[in-house]
């Protein structure tokens, strides 16, 4: 079977779509990490944000937090 120019540039096109997927995620990256106080214990619903941003989330019980950073940061 003989594919149409046209055809190969379809194929080729989606090939290239779906290879920018993965570049465009992998442009962003998760940042995770404790609050704790002095004494070591977790800060419960602490807030954390990214500076010079408005880009933020806040502790869970445990202190934890986990936050996306966009590429342009």
């Amino acid at each position: 079977m003989i594919l149409s120019r046209k055809m190969y540039r379809v194929i080729a096109a989606t090939f290239a779509f779906f290879l920018s997927l993965g570049i465009l995620q992998a442009q962003q990256i998760n940042v995770t990490g404790t609050v704790t106080d002095s004494k070591g214990e977790p800060i419960v619903g602490a807030y954390v944000v990214l500076k010079g941003t408005t880009v933020g989330t806040t502790c869970n019980a445990d202190g934890i937090y986990s936050i996306s950073v966009p590429a342009k940061c």
